[in-house]
């Protein structure tokens, strides 16, 4: 493929001429390409240090960021006017290590689902995300979501350096949440409303507390397991029931 023509990182494929980019193979399914739309203009720098390109590409009311290491993987990924991602984010690739969308409300299935590099993440406007969010990731170790309202299944698993979690406004979390975090101790979901099947199952060896004061369908015997799966030792650490009427008949 003509490199003065063509930009091949990851899976896509960059026309530098006709100024639009497209998936290498059509049988990939990847929502990254939706929110490229619209070039007017591309510019390439190269890193004489590291071999690095960061292209930058002006759409019409916007411009986006993509950082692409010397294997044409992509690292970086900016895009300032993004308020949604569609499924299938860049859900095969594996190298990203930073991402800035300070506009992202609202977040599909399988957002990085593979990925395994990206250590930080902050979306202050995001306010739902849908299945399979950062599955697999190893080293993320800061995750800040103030606004996340919703989220579905399998969010955050088998993780093992983040040792917090405080997401005050979320208020719905799906099934198979928060488990095989290796660090997790402290857990605080102080608007938790409703919560998915299999949360009591969660296996989070380090987890010595969790802050759960409005949950309305946790049942006394999924509160024992979740005890004893994660080895609580104080029950007062675990819970508040301050405010929850539903929670302390059920307890009862």
């Amino acid at each position: 493929m003509d490199s003065e023509k063509y930009i091949v990182f990851d899976y896509f494929i960059l026309d530098l001429v006709n100024k639009q980019i497209t998936l290498y193979d059509n049988y990939i399914n990847d929502s990254f390409i939706d929110g490229i739309k619209d070039i007017e203009k591309i510019t390439i720098i190269k890193s004489k240090e590291t071999e690095n390109k960061t292209i930058g590409i002006i759409c019409k009311n916007n411009k986006i960021i993509i950082e692409v290491d010397k294997t044409n993987k992509i690292i970086g990924f900016e895009n300032q006017n993004l308020t949604e991602i569609k499924d299938n984010f860049l859900s095969n690739n594996t190298s990203l290590q930073y991402i800035n969308l300070p506009n992202i409300e609202k977040i599909g299935n399988w957002f990085l689902m593979r990925n395994q590099n990206i250590t930080s993440i902050n979306f202050p406007k995001l306010t739902e995300i849908g299945n399979f969010f950062i599955t697999y990731n190893k080293v993320l170790n800061s995750l800040k979501l103030p606004n996340i309202i919703k989220i579905g299944d399998s969010f955050l698993t088998s993780n093992l350096e983040l040792t917090e979690l405080i997401l005050p406004t979320l208020t719905t979390l799906g099934d198979r949440a928060i488990t095989h975090n290796m660090k997790i101790r402290k857990i605080d979901l102080n608007n938790l409303k409703l919560i998915g099947y299999t949360f009591h199952n969660t296996d989070n060896p380090k987890l010595v507390e969790i802050n759960i004061p409005n949950l309305e369908n946790f049942i006394k015997k999924d509160l024992t397991s979740l005890v004893e799966k994660n080895k609580i030792k104080e029950i007062k650490s675990l819970l508040n029931m301050k405010n929850n009427k539903i929670l302390k008949r059920r307890l009862a």
